[in-house]
């Protein structure tokens, strides 16, 4: 559902089309250099930095307009808009949008005409532009662009072309046009080449705002506009004369010799009497709406890709995570605030959120494939989630929190881990809920960026903390493999001492890995063995139990059985056995079996009770009793 300003200006077109007729008259350069030779009798050669930064001004409040304008239908994207949040340079934003790409075409052009060196170089920049922009243009007004308010469409055009001229060319208060920086994704000028330019841009101003007037009287300062002598008044920021500087903002604009004394003078003398007569107001009310997007072919060659400057592999780091801050987890400290159990809540709080909120945008996830060079199509993982927050009037302090090298796809735990990420991740982008950004890229080089990026730490400490984090993630990874081995290989072990059965361990059967077969004269008994009942998709185990008991072909009774290291929740009890299995606790055997319970046993159960974070009290289970230290 669109929100308000949406509804507002999805159809407004006044501004961007005032632009254009602002541009198709300042583009006429014969009539110009006629119109100042005719009325000034001077050497046009002192139009030419002034005119050239008019066209510039125009321009550049174009790609503005451009970047608002939704009456056109225009894609835009996530790149594109955090690339003009953050003014970042137009060069350096990949060509994803249509809208970026259009703006890219034009500023080809705009380079060029501010390059020129004579009006002979400038001619035909101009004419390149009436031909590539105005004639694109002129079958979408014709055709698409409707008169709101019954004023004809002509004039509505003129209309909206002078707010334009007030708003964006004669305000000069920072001493530039206001138009000039609407758009900073682009080099500016120098102080210098503003000041060499005066001359001539309020020559350009007057012809505007003359031909703009050509069918009404024209108040006399228009023709005054020449006299001016800079381009603002100076205030001095000393606070003991304060007041005298707002008593020179105060003072009539007509006592004053500066050119943006002039807004004054246009807003009172033409705009103000302008809205008074034909009953509407230019700020709140639409003049021209384009209700049917014009189609995409009209365009023409203003959409055709152009070529893309080479990125340093920083500058595709910040594309990639549209130029947000970022902080970092240390996924090898284990526990629910560390790791790949902290990335899946916050992905699914997150979704749920927006589904609560009925927000429309979706929750960024980003995902660092990391090749491990010893095998092939085997990876390590990071990921990272936007934690989005906004403040009033557009301000955003979102930042990624990022999971460095929290899983891989090539051993058991962390295997694990790698496909509860990808199915939750799966499953919320399934729902609409989820954006998915991913790239491939050698672990120590994102390393490097993190550690460049991180705010408020020093680098080399964070690079060395996540070196650390890698390695460790790795040991620790081994381990809960280890573990799992073990286990397994213990089970065997209590398992091989009963009488009557044939025991086999690490069985494979029709595509299908079974931890342990039990066979005797009645039965075939298909054990799985798990260190920690809390810590598995239960679900899938419980499945893959039951395609293994399926698959495996004999006439005797079939049983499926777990056996645990640990004690599982009663609720995990309840669910396996309401699925026809049982379950066996395997502390519990050694205690009561009196042939095992005589050996010793303490660095057994030592391993099976690591948690992998050995520097917290928490480590091992303390109803084992086992030392902290060996």
């Amino acid at each position: 559902m669109k929100d308000d300003i949406t509804s507002k200006y999805e159809h407004k077109a006044d501004d961007l089309f005032g632009t254009l007729e602002i541009l198709r008259i300042i583009l006429d350069l014969d009539k110009f250099q006629a119109w100042f030779s005719k009325s000034y009798q001077k050497d046009t050669s002192v139009l030419l930095e002034g005119y050239k930064l008019f066209l510039e001004t125009a321009l550049r409040t174009f790609f503005y307009e451009i970047d608002s304008d939704w009456s056109l239908g225009l894609k835009e994207d996530a790149i594109f808009y955090r690339a003009g949040h953050r003014g970042i340079n137009l060069d350096k934003i990949p060509n994803t949008c249509e809208k970026v790409i259009l703006i890219k075409n034009l500023d080809s052009m705009r380079r060029d005409i501010r390059n020129s060196r004579n009006f002979d170089e400038l001619y035909p920049l101009t004419q390149k532009v009436r031909t590539e922009l105005l004639a694109r243009f002129v079958p979408i007004y014709d055709m698409f662009v409707e008169d709101n308010l019954g004023f004809g469409k002509d004039n509505a055009l003129r209309y909206a072309a002078m707010f334009q001229a007030l708003i964006f060319f004669s305000d000069t208060s920072k001493k530039i046009p206001k138009g000039y920086y609407l758009f900073s994704q682009v080099e500016s000028l120098t102080r210098k080449q503003y000041n060499a330019s005066f001359e001539g841009y309020k020559y350009t101003l007057q012809f505007l705002w003359e031909s703009l007037l050509e069918k009404e009287s024209k108040p006399e300062f228009i023709s005054e506009m020449i006299t001016a002598k800079d381009w603002s008044i100076d205030l001095d920021v000393d606070f003991e004369k304060l007041d005298e500087s707002l008593e020179a903002l105060k003072e009539s604009p007509g006592e004053r010799e500066d050119l943006d004394s002039y807004f004054g003078r246009i807003n009172e003398g033409l705009i103000k009497p302008l809205e008074k007569r034909l009953k509407f107001k230019f700020i709140s009310q639409t003049l021209l709406s384009i209700k049917t997007k014009p189609p995409k072919e009209i365009f023409g060659s203003l959409l055709n890709v152009p070529k893309m400057v080479e990125l340093s592999e920083q500058e595709k780091l910040n594309c990639f995570l549209l130029w947000y801050p970022i902080d970092y987890r240390d996924s090898s400290k284990g526990g629910v605030f560390n790791g790949s159990l902290m990335l899946m809540s916050l992905i699914a709080g997150f979704s749920e959120i927006k589904v609560m909120d009925n927000v429309d945008s979706k929750v960024q996830v980003c995902k660092f494939i990391h090749p491990v060079g010893w095998a092939k199509d085997k990876n390590d993982y990071s990921y990272g989630i936007l934690i989005e927050s906004y403040g009033t009037f557009g301000s955003d302090f979102s930042g990624w929190i990022m999971f460095y090298d929290c899983c891989g796809d090539y051993s058991g735990f962390s295997g694990t881990e790698h496909m509860q990420i990808e199915a939750i991740i799966d499953s919320y982008k399934k729902q609409g809920l989820v954006e998915l950004r991913q790239m491939t890229i050698g672990k120590s080089r994102l390393r490097k960026y993190i550690a460049k990026s991180v705010v408020g730490e020093i680098s080399t400490k964070i690079e060395n903390e996540l070196e650390k984090t890698s390695t460790k993630n790795k040991e620790l990874s081994i381990v809960k493999d280890a573990r799992g081995l073990v286990n397994e290989l213990f089970s065997y072990y209590i398992l091989s001492k009963r009488d009557g059965y044939d025991v086999d361990w690490n069985v494979h059967a029709s595509g299908k890995q079974i931890d342990i077969r039990l066979e005797n004269d009645a039965e075939v008994l298909l054990i799985e063995c798990k260190v920690d009942p809390n810590n598995l998709d239960l679900g899938d185990e419980l499945q893959h139990l039951k395609e293994r008991l399926s698959r495996t072909d004999t006439e005797k009774k079939k049983r499926g059985i777990f056996w645990f290291w640990a004690k599982p929740s009663d609720i995990t009890i309840d669910r396996i056995e309401k699925e026809g299995f049982t379950c066996e606790i395997i502390k519990n055997l050694i205690q009561k079996d009196r042939h095992i319970s005589k050996k010793k046993l303490d660095t057994l159960r030592y391993v099976l009770n690591y948690k992998g974070t050995a520097d917290r009290e928490d480590s091992f289970d303390s109803d084992m009793g086992i030392p902290r230290s060996m």
